[in-house]
């Protein structure tokens, strides 16, 4: 059995299928097989407010009705975007070329983790421990499947390529919206606020 934070469930079970596993906030849990990308609980009451708080209010912007992973904060949208293109290429690369694209998103994933961690400090957000322990449990396994590919599991990386990519879907829309909320500038979120 495995702990997520939000209980235990067999990861031994045969799944054909990643399976989306229940979770506070909207955060989903991406399992199968014996690999888990998962979100960690919000931390305390000011996480749960500046939640509640920040997603209420905040009305969506043009481009995220249009493109849902569009945040508004132009570095974490053309990081997510490369993400997302790397993450293309990666499962329709050939086996030969699959260790050196693999690792080529590693260092993305790497460089895109320390920039939003970086503005979270900046701006002391609240939610830093959850949303860092997030990114260290995305790295731990990613950082184990490149070993993994580099002793020529290719299968088994692409099957971590495939969660990770479920997994960044989930939390570009819900840890990554409710930090760009809070990092939109603070006449933008009156004016939505006073809008709703």
């Amino acid at each position: 059995m495995e702990s997520t934070g939000f209980g235990h469930f067999d990861l031994n079970q045969p799944n054909s299928q990643p399976r989306a596993l229940p979770s506070p906030l909207g955060i989903v849990i991406i399992a199968s097989g014996r690999y888990v990308f998962h979100a960690c609980p919000m931390h305390g009451a000011v996480a749960n407010f500046l939640f509640k708080k920040t997603c209420m209010c905040i009305n969506p912007s043009p481009e995220s009705l249009s493109n849902p992973f569009a945040l508004g904060i132009a570095f974490m949208d053309e990081s997510h975007q490369m993400l997302h293109e790397q993450l293309d290429q990666l499962s329709s690369v050939s086996d030969a070329d699959f260790p050196s694209v693999f690792e080529a998103l590693l260092q993305q994933v790497r460089d895109h983790f320390k920039a939003e961690e970086q503005a979270m400090e900046e701006i002391a957000f609240p939610g830093i421990a959850c949303h860092r322990d997030q990114h260290g449990q995305a790295l731990n396994a990613l950082r184990y499947a490149n070993l993994r590919v580099k002793e020529g599991a290719v299968a088994e990386g692409r099957e971590i390529g495939g969660l990770f990519s479920q997994w960044l879907t989930s939390h570009i829309t819900t840890m990554d919206r409710m930090l760009a909320s809070v990092m939109q500038p603070a006449e933008t979120q009156e004016g939505a606020c006073a809008a709703a």
